[in-house]
């Protein structure tokens, strides 16, 4: 099914527009950083768990309130903006 002549000209209309506004706003210079965050953050987490994993095993209650606070910080840095 084709598109009608003012369903192209709106589609035309709409890419252009588009295409200005992500000229006017530029490269992000914060994706490097929210890269950063989703690094450190991700093996802190995954710190976290094994001393979570850890506890288990060797049945130490205050090691696993460690190991739950350590993956809850590095969850924290992954969703924390810059």
């Amino acid at each position: 099914m084709g598109l009608t002549e003012h369903e192209k000209r709106t589609l035309e209309e709409l890419e252009r527009s588009l295409g200005s506004a992500a000229k006017a706003k530029g490269p992000k210079s914060k994706t490097a950083g929210n890269a950063r965050n989703v690094l450190v953050g991700s093996l802190v987490a995954v710190a976290g768990l094994t001393l979570l994993i850890s506890a288990a095993l060797s049945k130490l209650s205050i090691l696993g309130l460690a190991g739950f606070a350590v993956m809850a910080a590095g969850v924290y840095l992954i969703t924390k903006r810059r």
